[in-house]
């Protein structure tokens, strides 16, 4: 891929760093696929490829302690460390990182360098926005962004505009604070 100018910048996603996060009773053989890579094969793909991250996400809706959450988080990090690799945790309303504020206070409880946020703007519009609290995450903590506006955006793109105004609001935002982050298109 280097050959052609390709970069692969973050593994995504890594769905089982947590201990006892499996998939409920009637998942999908699909789904149950996408989650299968262990943190040892994540790990591996990232060093193979160059990457620069992994992303860490909860898909099942596990009932988990928010103290177990942290403690695997920050035991990511240290691993993913000895690799040179950031770790990026992402929310999901329909996880047990449910907000921004949960995965906030998750890497803020971490402490790791390397531990931060992937900020995707499907998951934060369509949860618990808290816009006042984005405001006060430092950018340096914000590693990824995708924005992500699925149907809406495909209809605007029908329409010759692209995106929502909520996510160009949030670009145009994140671009004047400085985000030191990746913007990628989800």
């Amino acid at each position: 891929m280097a050959d052609v100018g390709v970069r692969v910048s973050v593994i995504d996603p890594l769905t089982t760093w947590i201990p006892g996060s499996s998939p409920p009773p009637g998942t999908s053989e699909a789904d149950r696929q996408f989650t299968q890579f262990s943190e040892a094969q994540i790990l591996h793909m990232a060093e193979t490829m160059g990457a620069e991250s992994i992303n860490a996400i909860e898909s099942f809706g596990a009932q988990l302690e928010q103290d177990r959450i942290v403690e695997s988080f920050a035991g990511l990090c240290d691993r993913a460390r000895s690799y040179g690799l950031r770790v990026t945790l992402e929310f999901m309303p329909f996880s047990a990182i449910k907000d921004l504020a949960t995965a906030w206070s998750i890497v803020q409880s971490a402490g790791r360098k390397n531990g931060g946020l992937t900020f995707d703007t499907w998951h934060y519009f369509r949860g618990t926005r808290d816009d006042q609290l984005l405001r006060t995450i430092p950018g340096e903590k914000i590693f990824r962004v995708q924005l992500a506006d699925a149907r809406e955006a495909l209809g605007r793109a029908k329409r010759g505009r692209c995106g929502t105004p909520s996510s160009r609001r949030f670009t145009n935002r994140a671009l004047a604070s400085g985000y030191p982050t990746a913007i990628l298109g989800g």
